[in-house]
């Protein structure tokens, strides 16, 4: 109502579409938040919240040839600028394309030396590449720098991917304190109390949980992918299929050419003992070009590592 009436009184302020544009992403319409930000744009072709907020649009609508030219079209605008680099990063690295993942954090680095977050951001990167000691050390200087819940989610991810459970544990908590209502991270530490050595019982209440934030987030945008694959998973970790599998289902409709959400299906299935369905779900992720390196350090497929199917789709990128 408050971006409406914004709108109203003053039809060409750039804020007031991209107010209607957040919202109207946010709550799931994003056709109708792509105009609003296109909107923005013919007001000001200069505006980096338009222009963020129209690639993330094209991105969730599934036209990622769109996502990508518009931050390219918003690096161009604003070379010395750090955040279209970031954004224009954050894109390439949920497309599997990690070296120029890679180059866009540099180049923020470089334009924003002492920010926590591109130092977060460039060790992700570095999972992905499996560059495990790497992503450590540059966690452990953006919580120098100042301390976040992603970023200590994010080095609990990397002691998870060495599968140094009970090290992983204190990190995620300290992440969901600084962030009790995020879903992923509530999911994490969920993960981490399963595998630990002596902390398992926790796993069940911890998943709940989860599954909780991530239904309130559903209420918010029933289009929410990410909440959607997420509750595939944590239904699947606490043995509840139907659910489970509905989840995995809403979210491949809605992002069919996701690489991250066909390794999670694979986890799903494999939760289920269903060896052809994940085999097939890691072929289609390696396919769009999910990290082997992930797929590797995945503690859930410890399972399959005697079948000679897993050991061809785990072999190193060319």
């Amino acid at each position: 109502q408050s971006c409406e009436r914004s709108d109203t009184l003053d039809a060409n302020s750039v804020d007031a579409k991209v107010c209607l544009g957040t919202v109207n992403f946010g709550t799931g319409q994003y056709e109708t938040a792509a105009g609003d930000f296109q909107n923005a744009l013919e007001i000001n072709p200069a505006s980096d919240s338009a222009y963020l907020g129209l690639a993330n649009t094209y991105e969730r609508l599934g036209n990622y040839e769109a996502a990508e030219r518009t931050l390219l079209r918003a690096v161009q605008e604003k070379p010395n600028f750090y955040l279209p680099h970031s954004r224009l990063g954050q894109f390439y690295l949920r497309r599997a394309r990690y070296q120029d993942a890679a180059d866009q954090y540099q180049k923020e680095i470089t334009l924003v030396p002492n920010s926590e977050g591109a130092y977060m951001r460039i060790g992700n990167t570095y999972l992905y590449l499996g560059r495990y000691e790497d992503a450590i050390t540059v966690y452990r200087r953006s919580i120098e720098l100042r301390p976040t819940a992603a970023a200590y989610s994010n080095l609990g991810s990397t002691y998870l991917r060495l599968h140094r459970f009970d090290q992983a544990v204190p990190v995620f908590e300290q992440a969901v304190r600084l962030f009790p209502r995020n879903f992923i991270f509530a999911g994490n530490l969920a993960r981490a109390y399963y595998w630990s050595t002596t902390q398992r019982e926790k796993a069940a209440s911890a998943y709940e949980r989860a599954i909780t934030l991530a239904s309130d987030e559903l209420q918010i945008n029933p289009r929410h992918s990410d909440a959607h694959i997420m509750l595939g998973r944590y239904y699947a970790m606490l043995g509840k299929k139907p659910d489970a599998l509905n989840h995995l289902n809403n979210a491949l409709i809605l992002r069919p050419a996701e690489a991250e959400y066909f390794s999670i299906a694979a986890v799903i299935h494999n939760q289920f003992g269903d060896r052809s369905s994940t085999l097939a779900s890691l072929a289609k992720a390696v396919s769009l070009g999910w990290s082997v390196a992930e797929i590797r350090s995945e503690v859930e497929f410890d399972n399959l590592r005697q079948y000679p199917e897993f050991g061809k789709l785990i072999q190193p990128n060319p």
